[in-house]
């Protein structure tokens, strides 16, 4: 945790020093260098600084407004579909960096993948082969997150951003549909934006209850 909050330091310095303070966490004497930064920074990916980034935050709350007001219209669709697509595309560009660590350099950071390191000669290590994360457990799937570099974490948000955003486009037409007001969904699709599938099951179990019986929505 230490050394990505290290790592991110020269993008966002005012918020990781609050965050330092915040967590009661102790500062490291030395520079870290994490996987995916290189290739982050020549993507021009930095999570808070890049014109693509913001640009995707400004389009995904345009569409949750559009999918809570008018879901159904065409500039609706049109936004929603084309932002979603942008998403995706910007993630497939990213993901990549997520899985490939052979040939990586880590300084004073623990592999979680147990993988065979030798020395780079510059006071490091390389990566030169090991499993996978362990995606089974907890465990596993906390220390994956916890040796990700700055491109891995942009890859996690715009996964997130994407997901969110088509299921809770998908309510907003289904209640259309079935004729439940927007009113009530409204607090579902707030839900779906912050936390996902909290969401997704407040609306079904509306729909359960408002919804008109005998018509078929965009859902079951």
């Amino acid at each position: 945790m230490s050394s990505i909050l290290v790592a991110l330091m020269q993008y966002e310095p005012a918020t990781i020093e609050w965050l330092y303070k915040t967590l009661n966490m102790p500062r490291p004497s030395r520079s870290y260098s994490l996987p995916g930064i290189a290739a982050l920074e020549d993507l021009d990916l930095t999570v808070s600084r890049t014109w693509a980034i913001r640009t995707q935050h400004v389009t995904v709350f345009a569409s949750w407004i559009l999918c809570a007001t008018i879901p159904t219209h065409r500039l609706t669709r049109t936004l929603v579909l084309s932002t979603i697509i942008a998403i995706s595309a910007m993630y497939v560009w990213v993901v990549p960096s997520f899985f490939l660590t052979v040939g990586t350099s880590y300084t004073d950071l623990t592999c979680v993948c147990d993988a065979v390191s030798v020395p780079d000669g510059a006071g490091g290590q390389t990566i030169a082969a090991g499993p996978p994360f362990d995606w089974s457990t907890i465990a596993g799937v906390a220390a994956m997150f916890q040796s990700a570099g700055l491109s891995q974490m942009a890859g996690a948000w715009i996964h997130y951003l994407a997901f969110d955003l088509f299921v809770g486009w998908t309510i907003a037409r289904d209640a259309a549909a079935v004729g439940i007001s927007k009113f009530f969904v409204a607090p579902c699709l707030l839900f779906t934006f912050a936390l996902g599938p909290t969401g997704a099951l407040m609306y079904l179990g509306l729909k359960g209850v408002l919804g008109r019986s005998g018509v078929r929505g965009q859902l079951i």
